[in-house]
């Protein structure tokens, strides 16, 4: 069934914290696609990494920082209401409840996760409910899993733009400017004394010194 919505995109994570490698792969992932909206969810409790060394409202404040004057982006803090172990498939179910069952909704996925897909909780049915962006980098990617390689086959398309015909089960790669900058190793530049600026927002960066984050 054709669906005449331009849809969502939809970015998890911890951000913790926020930086610009986040907010500008949003902004290029939002426009090759033609969405109308780009949701930023940050997880609670992410069931694939420690726990990180910042609250959930936190996150969710620099979040909202860096992207109060972006009407384009959007934070979602459902995961965080949720509380717990934050799985994406749930996210996806309420997500549904909320747009009905016609609006495209596409899950945006760096590859690293996509390799080891088969670790998320009941990930065969994410394409029941969205579609799939896959964000290749710089070329070196890690293998993909045989187990999601071949529940993939049949599901994928060249043309991002077509995601926009349905409301879910297709996936697509997308190649994205290369930002160098990792939440980590920002964390590690704070934590030695070193300054932040031009890696994330002067907002962000007022915040996390206010609060003495990652000392």
């Amino acid at each position: 069934m054709t669906c005449p919505a331009k849809g969502v995109a939809i970015f998890g994570g911890t951000f913790d914290p926020v930086h610009f490698g986040h907010l500008r792969s949003a902004v290029e992932v939002g426009e090759a696609l033609g969405v109308e909206k780009v949701k930023l969810i940050p997880s609670c409790l992410p069931p694939h990494r420690d726990r990180p060394g910042t609250t959930p409202m936190q996150r969710l404040e620099m979040l909202r920082l860096a992207t109060r004057n972006a009407d384009y982006l959007e934070v979602d803090e459902r995961e965080i209401a949720r509380e717990g172990k934050s799985y994406m498939v749930e996210t996806l179910v309420s997500l549904r409840k909320d747009v009905g069952g016609r609006l495209p909704l596409m899950l945006v996925l760096g590859h690293d996760a996509w390799a080891i897909l088969d670790t998320w909780h009941d990930w065969r049915r994410l394409t029941d409910l969205a579609h799939i962006v896959v964000l290749d980098r710089d070329g070196n990617e890690p293998p993909v899993v045989d187990a999601v390689r071949q529940w993939s086959m049949g599901k994928w398309t060249e043309e991002p733009v077509r995601l926009r015909d349905h409301a879910s089960g297709m996936i697509c790669r997308m190649r994205l400017t290369r930002l160098d900058i990792s939440a980590t190793r920002i964390r590690e530049i704070i934590r030695t004394g070193r300054s932040p600026d031009y890696l994330m927002p002067r907002e962000v960066i007022e915040y996390i010194r206010q609060e003495q984050l990652y000392r």
